[in-house]
Formats: C-alpha cells, structure tokens, sequence
C-alpha cells in the first residue's frame, strides 16, 4: 500500500457502496453519489405520491377522498435507480453495511428537514416481517434500519410490540381488493400500552397497505399520530 493510499484510508476510512471510491463523508456514501439519489418531492403530505403539476393543494385527490390509517408518510427517495440498489443489497445480502447506510439517511433527513419544527415521534416501531422471511433472509431489514435511526435520534424503539400473522404474498402485481385481502388481520400487537406519537419504519412503501393495517391496529391501541418512515416511495398510480 503506497503513504497516499494508507493515508486516505485513515483519513476517510469509509467506502462509497455505490462507486467504490474513498467516501468523503462519515458514512459509506460519498457526497457525489448522496447528490444523485433521487430524492422524494412535490409528494401528498399524506401518502407520499407525487402531486400532480400545477395542483394548489399538499394532499392528493385519493387521500381527500379516503383518510390512510397513518398520517403521513414520510420517504427519503422515490423507488428508482440507484436507491432501489440499495434497498434489495439490504434486503437479500445480509451486509449490515446497507441497512447502516440507509438508517444513516434517513436519521439526517429526520433531523434536517421533516421535523425541524415539530415534535418528534416518541417511540419508533419497525414494520415486522413473518418468522419464515426472517429465517429465509437471516433478519429483518427494517429492524436494522430502527437500530440505526434509534441510535442516531435517542428514540426508544421496540421489535417485538407488534407480531406478523402471516406470510403475505408481495403486494406488487395484485389488484386493489387482492391486496386488502392479502394484507388483512397481517398484525397483532403484542401490548396495548403504546405512546401517543409513534413512527413506523420500512425499507419501502410500495402501495401502502402493509403500513395501513399496521397502522389501523396501533389506531385501535389508542395511537394518535402515526408517522411512516421509508427509504424509498414506489411512485404509482393508486387503484
């Protein structure tokens, strides 16, 4: 190793996952390749998909229409080249490096932009996957992203308050009604002694029902503000 690579290496000792090159950053991205993610705006402050141009209201049409569970979803990026990336690397590869990552971007955006003036969510709670997934995958994502962003913000955070029923099949590619059924009676919370502001955390958002029905049980439990965390949006049409 020449001095010029041992000394880069101690002064930036993380690597960019996505451009192999020394990150310049205290996290495994470098600035360059954190400036290309395709970063979420102009979205209903609802439900997260984007507002149609040149619309004069922050919540969609569907959503004025039919009230979500939750309140509001909050995502770091839209489903697209190069997040999508790393979200199935966290998923499928079973390198916490990943799932570090994306706890990290998404602890920044919290603290930077989505409540610089509002109160935090006292108690975070991870989107829980079913015992058979987790012993497919080796863990569950989205509890590796809670510990990070947990750590990051000083928030307590509980694994285990809520229980996955089933093994649901991919919301992706079913019908408006398939996926209502396919989601239905997923959860079951482990105790009714919640706080008030809870903020639900997933990879991923795809048509928003896995969260709905989380939320529509932590609703029943007495929850009054219910805010999702996501690294990534699907942008889709609602039907």
């Amino acid at each position: 190793m020449s001095l010029f690579k041992g000394l880069a290496k101690i002064l930036f000792p993380h690597t960019c996952v996505l451009c192999a090159e020394r990150s310049d950053q205290s996290r495994d991205m470098c600035i360059e390749c954190e400036k290309k993610l395709p970063w979420t705006h102009s979205v209903c402050k609802q439900c997260g998909l984007h507002l149609p141009s040149g619309t004069d209201t922050d919540i969609c049409g569907h959503c004025q229409q039919k009230t979500p569970q939750f309140d509001r979803v909050l995502a770091l990026c839209d489903y697209a080249d190069p997040i999508d990336r790393l979200i199935t690397a966290a998923k499928f590869n079973q390198k916490l490096v990943y799932t570090r990552l994306l706890g990290e971007l998404l602890a920044k955006q919290v603290t930077q932009k989505w409540y610089q003036s509002q109160p935090m969510p006292s108690l975070i709670v991870p989107v829980p996957l079913h015992d058979a997934r987790i012993k497919a995958r080796g863990y569950n994502q989205s509890v590796e992203i809670a510990k990070i962003v947990s750590k990051k913000l000083h928030l307590p955070f509980s694994f285990d308050i809520c229980k996955r029923n089933k093994a649901t099949l991919a919301q992706s590619g079913l019908t408006h009604a398939e996926r209502e059924k396919n989601m239905k009676n997923a959860f079951t919370l482990r105790s009714t002694s919640i706080a008030s502001h809870v903020a639900i955390i997933d990879d991923i958002v795809t048509t928003g029902h896995t969260v709905g029905e989380l939320s529509k049980q932590l609703r029943a439990a007495g929850v009054k503000q219910i805010d999702v965390w996501c690294c990534a949006r699907t942008q889709r049409d609602k039907g």
